[in-house]
C-alpha cells in the first residue's frame, strides 16, 4: 500500500513537471513557427 501510494505520488509530480515544461515548450515552439512563417509569408 504505501509502495502504491509513492509509485502515485511521484507519477502525479512527474506528470505535473512534464505538462508545465512540454506547454513552455509548446509554446515557444508555436512562437518560432508563427514568426518564421510570418516572416516567410512577408
Amino acid at each position: 500500500m504505501v509502495v502504491n501510494f509513492l509509485l502515485v505520488s511521484i507519477g502525479a509530480v512527474f506528470g505535473v513537471l512534464a505538462r508545465v515544461l512540454s506547454t513552455n515548450w509548446i509554446k515557444k515552439r508555436m512562437e518560432t513557427c508563427v514568426s518564421v512563417g510570418y516572416f516567410y509569408n512577408k
